[in-house]
């Protein structure tokens, strides 16, 4: 017989046995192509879902449904809108499957899709209709094991790392959020009070730069909302700015003017970070010639008196502005909200272009902004449809110590060559992916780059070029480049970062070179023998 310990011993050895293999299933990340032991058998469970990607707006339905059948595992997902139709989905052999909505007309659109791993992000692509031409959105998903939740310090994520706490909007009702399909930079939510007055909350992502943070703002389109509401909210919430006034506006970044004065918003700024002539925007050099927009000092050195005795009531900076954290912090102490533009920094040109929709909800202008933006894209479309070249395409400058900047690989700039059918030169990784330019020493740049089939001289940091000698003036190497020796050198103007609603006039232009055509180009001069 056993005796009393022996028995308690082999109790508790069991019982260890069975807590360990639990701990084990339960922490542990399964496998690519596995099911969770716990969970071999062919069934129904229900799984928690996070998506994350696109604009940030979408969202399914968690928990989603997860069927397992001989090993395999299969999710039922249900997006919060009904104009997806399709999605691609890669199994865990690396095949793309087409996988079309199964839900009724009208309903919130539904895909069963097959799922490579638990507890792993995977990408999807999902196919909305919601604007005048269809887009294909890429996403991340990730399904948790059955019976696994998100929990702080998670391995797999936690819950609490994503996104700073948004403010909570008291006596506001929150109607719906702005359709956006490209932007990783920003989002607007719209509300109403209970008189039916308008107001946008508006929420700009922070970025890697020192001093960055989130940027929350809530205003009233037009400035016809409940001024106590306003202040209300922002007494409540300390991390949140109230833009009481749009009509006396002071831009400081460059890339703001294009899209306010094209939704036709000029009207409403007042003042001007830039001098008259050093604007390439015709409507600001109309403007300060007739006194409607007054040089309030550049970013490092505001006009306070003047921009505080002008009612100024709203300035848009460029991240210039973290550099000077002071200044920021005066103009908000003397009640000027300070919103920091960052659309530069977006990764896909489409997503640059969608921030006149920002400035559509900032100057009240979002059916002006929606026509403006859909009209790029439908043009853009017509080019991305025609067949890809070889050729590829580097984007330089050389400064006065013969360092190279080039375009980080994966900006906008290599985005929209891509979208044109070229191929962008260097390749990445490369360099700080927080900053949209990177320095190469001459060698490491004709090393990277001596093969380009176009070279695009970048006239914005050191002036523009007309002929190759300027170039050899700049580094002799650049003539043992092949677009050197057989002519196809190009000059970027000097105001096309400034035209930052011209995406489409781009993408067109480089769409020309890479098919041989040299006339009819917007912002690509070439450079002459």
């Amino acid at each position: 017989m056993f005796s009393k310990a022996l028995l308690k011993k082999s109790i508790f050895s069991v019982l260890l046995f069975f807590s360990l293999l639990l701990v084990s299933c339960a922490s542990s990340t399964t496998k690519e192509g596995e099911v969770s032991s716990l969970f071999t058998a062919d069934g129904e469970y229900p799984c928690e879902a996070e998506l994350s990607g696109g604009s940030g707006k979408a969202s399914i339905e968690s928990p989603c449904s997860v069927r397992i059948e001989n090993g395999k595992i299969f999710a039922r997902l249900i997006w919060s809108s009904s104009n997806y139709d399709y999605m691609l989905v890669s199994d865990e052999n690396g095949e793309t499957e087409k996988i079309m909505n199964e839900a009724a007309p009208g309903g919130n659109s539904v895909f069963q899709i097959p799922v490579p791993f638990f507890d792993r992000e995977f990408s999807i692509i999902a196919d909305t209709t919601a604007m005048s031409v269809p887009h294909e959105i890429e996403y991340s998903l990730l399904i948790r094991s059955p019976g696994r939740k998100a929990v702080d310090n998670d391995p797999v994520r936690s819950e609490n790392s994503d996104e700073p706490k948004k403010p909570h909007l008291s006596g506001l009702t929150h109607i719906d959020d702005m359709e956006l399909s490209y932007t990783s930079g920003f989002s607007v939510s719209h509300y109403e009070d209970n008189k039916k007055n308008r107001y946008s909350f508006i929420t700009i992502k922070d970025g890697d730069m020192s001093g960055e943070t989130t940027q929350y703002f809530l205003l009233s389109p037009g400035g016809k909302g409940d001024i106590s509401l306003l202040e209300e909210n922002k007494k409540k919430n300390p991390g949140l700015t109230v833009i009481y006034d749009t009509k006396k506006t002071c831009i400081v970044s460059g890339q703001a003017m294009d899209p306010v004065a094209k939704l036709g918003a000029i009207e409403n700024i007042a003042f001007s970070g830039r001098k008259k002539e050093d604007w390439a925007i015709p409507e600001a050099k109309d403007a300060m010639e007739k006194g409607g927009i007054l040089y309030a000092g550049k970013y490092s050195s505001p006009d306070f008196e003047l921009l505080l005795s002008g009612g100024c009531g709203l300035m848009i900076e460029n991240t210039m502005i973290y550099h000077n954290p002071k200044i920021k912090e005066k103009l908000e102490s003397i009640g000027i909200p300070v919103l920091v533009e960052r659309s530069g920094y977006e990764d896909d040109p489409l997503g640059r272009l969608e921030w006149v929709k920002l400035y559509g909800a900032i100057f009240d202008r979002e059916e002006e902004a929606n026509k403006l933006f859909d009209e790029q894209v439908e043009r853009i479309e017509k080019v991305k449809g025609l067949p890809e070249t070889d050729k590829t395409v580097a984007v330089f400058s050389v400064d006065t110590n013969g360092r190279v900047s080039v375009r980080r690989p994966g900006d906008y700039i290599s985005g929209m060559i891509e979208l044109s059918g070229g191929k962008y030169l260097p390749k990445g990784p490369l360099g700080d992916s927080s900053s949209s330019t990177v320095k190469l020493s001459m060698e490491d740049f004709f090393l990277k780059c001596e093969g380009a089939d176009i070279l695009i001289y970048n006239s914005t940091i050191s002036g523009e070029i007309e002929k190759k000698a300027d170039l050899v003036s700049k580094s002799k190497i650049l003539k043992n480049m092949k677009a050197f020796n057989e002519g196809d050198i190009y000059c970027l103007s000097d105001d096309y970062y400034e035209m930052s609603m011209s995406t489409a006039d781009f993408i067109s232009d480089m769409r020309k070179v890479l098919s041989g055509e040299k006339e009819g180009l917007r912002f690509l001069k070439e450079v002459s023998d």
